[in-house]
């Protein structure tokens, strides 16, 4: 098949099993920018964006188990408890008990943290929002619904 064929809409075989319109593929080439912006953002507080998500569900609902970051953030155990452990280490996050039940809140110093990253990541995400444009971004949200609704 030649290129020409590849690119032209009207043959729907070939624009299904090109590679530059997998889904997969696109996805992740996506998600490299994104990564390569928030990093840029992030870069002088030595966070990475797992550990910046896990701060924000414990920050929103505290006391929680570690199990249930991981739901929420559908990430591995074994991430979720890499990350955690350089967040205790670091004093941003603190485990308390309930019973037998080991529970993760913000420290104090947490708050702090929090409190002064979030201009950073409202500006990372204004800037993402800009690459995305507004009809981008807009679909963006409408497939996020749609996929969580199916979830």
């Amino acid at each position: 098949m030649s290129e020409s064929d590849e690119t032209n809409p009207s043959n729907e075989f070939a624009l299904e099993h090109s590679p530059q319109w997998c889904i997969s593929a696109n996805l992740r080439i996506m998600t490299r920018w994104v990564d390569t912006i928030y990093r840029k953002h992030l870069k002088a507080f030595g966070i990475t964006e797992s550990q910046l998500h896990i701060l924000m569900v414990i920050e929103q609902y505290a006391p929680l188990p570690q199990s249930q970051i991981g739901r929420i953030l559908q990430l591995e155990r074994s991430t979720v408890s890499r990350d955690l452990q350089r967040l205790l280490s670091r004093n941003l996050v603190h485990k308390t008990h309930q019973g037998r039940r080991s529970l993760l809140v913000l420290s104090p110093f947490g708050v702090d943290f929090v409190q002064d990253l979030k201009p950073h990541w409202d500006q990372a995400m204004t800037e993402v929002k800009a690459l995305l444009g507004s009809q981008g971004y807009a679909a963006f949200v409408d497939m996020m619904k749609a996929v969580h609704q199916r979830r």
